[in-house]
């Protein structure tokens, strides 16, 4: 089908919409961090949602294709690919979907058939929101479970989840051990102090 030329897509909620937003959404969860994008599908006029997917550090485990496949979003899943920048070198996957489906109207398209809504750039970013919760849950139901979250990928690797717990239980002994000192040094001041009062 042939698009519309921009000009020709009459009047609507895209004349006030940007084309291209680049945004972080922080889960509320773990204060992981997903980067976002939504972009304009200039063959349609609708927009695209996009989503960065990554295996963080303090939850490393990385989406299967099953479980990529059970995310809901409008429309569904329908690209999964590399990070775009070549300088990301950790796991890392973009996730898209799109507004240009049954029922969705689009703009640059010259025939509509029955009722078509357009959605909106907050619908958009709410459905990335959404995202967002639902992959923060599949990743957590595993780092509970205490499933190794490690995928190996060719010239890459990742310590496995017992490790990653041993060395975390190590620098909370630290810590309870600074902590004690402190303590310590805190009542030595107090009773010099009540010593000082006593004079």
């Amino acid at each position: 089908m042939t698009s519309l030329s921009r000009s020709q897509w009459g009047k609507g909620p895209w004349e006030y919409e940007t084309d291209r937003y680049e945004f972080v959404f922080k889960s509320t969860k773990t204060g992981e961090q997903f980067p976002c994008v939504i972009e304009r599908d200039e063959q349609t006029g609708t927009l695209v949602g996009n989503i960065r997917v990554d295996s963080s550090p303090s939850i490393p485990y990385w989406l299967t294709q099953e479980e990529i496949n059970k995310l809901k979003v409008h429309g569904g899943i329908k690209y999964l690919g590399p990070a775009r920048k070549p300088n990301d070198v950790n796991l890392a996957c973009w996730l898209k979907f799109s507004t240009d489906n049954l029922g969705d109207y689009k703009p640059a398209h010259p025939v509509h058939i029955g009722h078509e809504e357009y959605r909106i750039f907050s619908f958009v970013e709410n459905q990335l929101d959404d995202l967002v919760d639902q992959i923060v849950q599949i990743k957590l139901k595993h780092f509970v479970k205490g499933i190794d979250p490690c995928r190996e990928t060719p010239g890459q690797s990742c310590e496995s989840l017992s490790l990653r717990q041993d060395r975390m239980d190590i620098d909370f002994k630290r810590l309870d051990q600074r902590i004690e000192a402190i303590e310590k040094t805190l009542s030595g001041f107090r009773s010099a102090i009540c010593e000082n009062d006593m004079e």
